[in-house]
């Protein structure tokens, strides 16, 4: 789970006992926590997939994005329509 500091960043606490935080890098608007290592990202308006050091590994160009499991994830395009990527 995470939360939302005084600096409006979004941290996850990781497992690691020595380091106790993650702040999604700030050239993104937004983020939501996704697994320990990687957050779905909000950038211009729209979603992709991140690592905290700001490795894009799906890049943010989808309406939407959600995190399925098993490395799954429903896509939503710009024309509307709906897949799954892995």
């Amino acid at each position: 789970m995470g939360f939302v500091d005084a600096n409006f960043h979004f941290v996850v606490y990781s497992q690691n006992e020595e380091e106790h935080k993650k702040n999604i890098p700030d050239e993104f608007e937004w983020g939501y926590y996704c697994t320990e290592d990687t957050f779905i990202s909000l950038k211009n308006g729209k979603r992709g997939l991140c690592t905290y050091n700001g490795l894009e590994l799906i890049p943010p160009i989808y309406e939407s994005l959600q995190f399925i499991g098993h490395n799954l994830y429903a896509i939503q395009e710009s024309n509307g329509q709906f897949r799954i990527i892995s």
